[in-house]
């Protein structure tokens, strides 16, 4: 009896709770990676509209939204060439970035 039940349990198909754990984690990347670019494009559009009324302020305020324009330009940079980077590095390896 002991040795029919040790044959079927090695011989047959072995499901794990139904749960992939790498599939649960990409799925979790790529929605946390979603929910960053909106905050991120939110976030861009309000400090330009932030650096705009810098502008109202005189001359200090105009070089201070100067500045503060700047860095929120090279800030999109940044994350876009990050996204960019991410996507060819698959690509130099062979892989195909699925979900990004």
């Amino acid at each position: 009896m002991f040795e029919s039940m040790t044959m079927n349990f090695l011989t047959q198909p072995k499901m794990v709770a139904a749960v992939d754990i790498f599939r649960a984690l990409q799925s979790a990347a790529t929605s946390l990676k979603n929910n960053l670019m909106i905050f991120a494009a939110v976030a861009a559009v309000a400090s330009i509209v932030l650096g705009g009324t810098f502008f109202f302020f005189g001359r200090r305020g105009a070089e201070n939204g100067k500045m503060h324009v700047g860095y929120v330009l090279m800030g999109v940079g940044v994350i876009l060439a990050a996204a960019s980077i991410i996507v060819s590095m698959f690509a130099m390896f062979g892989q195909t970035p699925q979900g990004l």
